[in-house]
């Protein structure tokens, strides 16, 4: 069984990041595996098979954004930044049961703050371009970003948003919504 110590200790980093943005928020990934711990460890793939997007797309993408950001982003791992408020629920967002996810180590990420779901951002573009959209007209319609995220996960916290990040990093852990109640005062203070 992994210790909520082991995780504090590996993700110091990203404890870091945390401190940064507005009491609460997270990053949290879906997982449709019913039968998840409530705490595991999981490692990232070097290269992932798109589900939502064509093949072709997610190769031009992973090379343009190789060129921008030194990684092939649509390799690494898809998460959410939302806010846990202890009053409410937490409703999944539709891709599979929230856990709380914490990166081991250095992680990098990506994120664009007008974009909830790149998949559904180019079904739109697509469905608005019928003559044929090429990549180039679809690239310049989006604005990842490398850094600010803290930023502006704080200031989504007011507009009730989630924003799709696209992550980096070697491992990472899962973790159960149940344990963001013990998490938030030892991360932000009572």
């Amino acid at each position: 069984m992994i210790s909520m110590e082991s995780v504090l200790q590996d993700c110091q980093m990203y404890i870091d990041f945390l401190q940064k943005c507005d009491r609460g928020y997270f990053l949290t990934r879906g997982v449709l595996d019913k039968n998840v711990e409530i705490v595991r460890k999981e490692y990232s793939v070097a290269q992932r098979k798109p589900k939502t997007i064509g093949q072709e797309l997610h190769d031009s993408l992973n090379m343009h954004f190789n060129e921008i950001f030194g990684w092939p982003v649509r390799n690494g791992l898809f998460c959410y930044g939302i806010r846990i408020d202890l009053e409410k629920e937490i409703k999944d967002l539709g891709y599979g049961k929230t856990h709380l996810l914490f990166p081991c180590g250095e992680f990098r990420y990506i994120y664009d703050p007008d974009i909830f779901d790149l998949a559904s951002f180019h079904f739109k573009f697509k469905k608005n371009h019928e003559d044929g959209p090429n990549f180039q007209n679809f690239i310049e319609k989006i604005n990842y970003l490398d850094s600010g995220l803290s930023d502006y996960i704080s200031k989504v916290h007011y507009e009730c948003r989630s924003v799709e990040v696209m992550l980096n990093c070697t491992s990472y852990y899962l973790l159960d919504l149940k344990y963001s109640k013990d998490l938030i005062p030892i991360i932000w203070g009572a």
